[in-house]
Formats: C-alpha cells, sequence, structure tokens
C-alpha cells in the first residue's frame, strides 16, 4: 500500500495490485477536516480509473458526528457513489452509534455500499 494524503483524522492510501483505494477516519470530524479530506480525495481519485478499484471507508475509530456535519458527510456519500467504483466497502464502526447514523446516511444518499466487520485490505 502507498499512502497518498495523511491528516491527524485520515490516511488515504491505495494498493495498485490489489486495486484498492483505502481510507482510515478516526475522530471527531470538524468543518475543515471535511474540507481538506474531500480535497485530498479528489486529489487521489484523479490519479486511477475508479471503476477498476474497490474503496474501502474503514471509520472504525470514528466518533458520531454532530448535526452541522451531516451535510459534509452526505456529500462525501455522495461523492463515493459519483466517483463510479467497481466496490464500495465500509467497515462498521465500533461505536453502535456511528454505524445507525452512518447507515442512515447511506440510504438517504443511494449509495451502494457493503457493511463490513473488518478492513479486507489491512
Amino acid at each position: 500500500m502507498m499512502k497518498q494524503a495523511s491528516h491527524s483524522k485520515y490516511d488515504i492510501t491505495w494498493d495498485n495490485e490489489q486495486k484498492a483505494i483505502v481510507m482510515e477516519v478516526r475522530g471527531f470530524f470538524k468543518p475543515e477536516d471535511g474540507e481538506s479530506f474531500i480535497k485530498d480525495y479528489n486529489s487521489m481519485i484523479a490519479k486511477v480509473n475508479p471503476s477498476e478499484y474497490t474503496l474501502v471507508v474503514d471509520p472504525e475509530d470514528l466518533k458520531t458526528s454532530s448535526q452541522d456535519m451531516i451535510p459534509v458527510l452526505k456529500g462525501c456519500f455522495e461523492l463515493y457513489k459519483s466517483s463510479g467504483f467497481k466496490e464500495v466497502l465500509m467497515v462498521t464502526p465500533t461505536s453502535a452509534i456511528s454505524t445507525m447514523q452512518l447507515k442512515n446516511i447511506q440510504k438517504e444518499t443511494g449509495v451502494k455500499m457493503e457493511f463490513v466487520k473488518s478492513n479486507p485490505y489491512k
């Protein structure tokens, strides 16, 4: 795996051999963290053909988001949807509330993703 972006709240790596992009997110996101994440995400996506890749979102240690961050989260899900990945996997967070929040956003945005127990690329 090759690290493409690193921040106190996330790491984005990719594996060309396994055709996977792994995004590990953690902590409590603020709007500026979301903006930085979206910028790094867009920069990374421009380097690959998403239809050949699996996107793995690993929010295992992500804290429940405040209400003002919900639109940012929805925007991220919309990005995943519009990028056209072969497959999107979401690792189920350790927090039941975070899991419920992410599943609700997934339903609202219509992103086709599978919730999995662990990151298959770790």
